[in-house]
C-alpha cells in the first residue's frame, strides 16, 4: 500500500530531528497552517520527494524554510486575515511546487510573502515533470496591503485565467523578480 511518513492533521505541537524516508509516497502530508512546525530533519529519499501541503486556510503568520526537498502544493491554500494576523512567508531558497488547479490566495489582510536572496532564490513553479504555461492556476492577492517580493522566479501559472498574478485593493513591490512561462496576456493583472 501506499504510505506517508507522517501524515498530519492535527495541531502540531513540535516535529525535529525526524527522520521520513524510504515511503512509498512523500515523507509528510500537512495542513500549510502547521507547516512551519516541521523543524530540522531528514525528509527524503522517498518514493516521491516533497512536503505536500493539503488544502487548507493559512489563519497566522507561517514561515516556510528550506528543508532540501520541495514543498507541493496540492489544493488551494487561502491566507485569511480576517480575524488574525495571517501571512504565508516562503524564505530563501524555497522551492513550492504547484499541482494543476492549484492556486495561492490571500484575503481580508492576509500576506504571501517572498524572501528570497541572491544566493538562494525563492522558486514557485509547476510540480509536473515536464511544465507548460498555465500547469497551475494563479496567485491572487486581494485586499493585501503592502507586500514585497525579493529574489524570486514564479513560473508556469496562468491556468484557467489570464494571469499569474492578480492584485485587487492592495501594492505589491517587486525586487529582482522573473514571472515567466504563464498562460494568457499578462504576467501581474491589476483591479482597484
Amino acid at each position: 500500500s501506499l504510505t506517508w511518513g507522517a501524515l498530519i492533521k492535527g495541531e502540531l505541537r513540535e516535529f525535529s530531528q525526524n527522520k521520513l524516508i524510504n515511503n512509498t509516497k512523500a515523507g509528510v502530508l500537512i495542513t500549510p497552517n502547521q507547516a512551519d512546525k516541521l523543524s530540522e530533519g531528514v525528509y527524503g529519499p522517498n518514493d516521491t520527494e516533497g512536503i505536500f501541503l493539503e488544502q487548507g486556510d493559512i489563519t497566522r503568520e507561517v514561515s516556510l524554510v528550506r528543508h532540501g526537498v520541495p514543498y507541493v502544493c496540492t489544493k488551494r491554500i487561502i491566507v485569511d486575515g480576517s480575524t488574525t494576523s495571517a501571512s504565508l512567508s516562503l524564505e530563501e531558497g524555497v522551492l513550492l511546487q504547484m499541482s494543476p488547479n492549484t492556486s495561492i490566495e490571500t484575503r481580508g489582510g492576509g500576506r504571501l510573502l517572498l524572501n528570497g536572496s541572491e544566493e538562494r532564490r525563492v522558486n514557485i513553479t509547476s510540480y509536473l515533470s515536464h511544465p507548460v504555461p498555465g500547469s497551475w492556476n494563479r496567485i491572487k492577492l486581494q485586499d493585501s496591503g503592502a507586500i514585497t517580493w525579493r529574489f524570486a522566479d514564479i513560473e508556469y501559472g496562468g491556468g484557467s485565467f489570464e494571469e499569474t498574478v492578480w492584485l485587487k485593493n492592495g501594492s505589491l513591490t517587486l525586487n529582482s523578480v522573473t514571472i515567466s512561462n504563464g498562460l494568457g496576456d499578462c504576467d501581474i493583472e491589476t483591479d482597484r
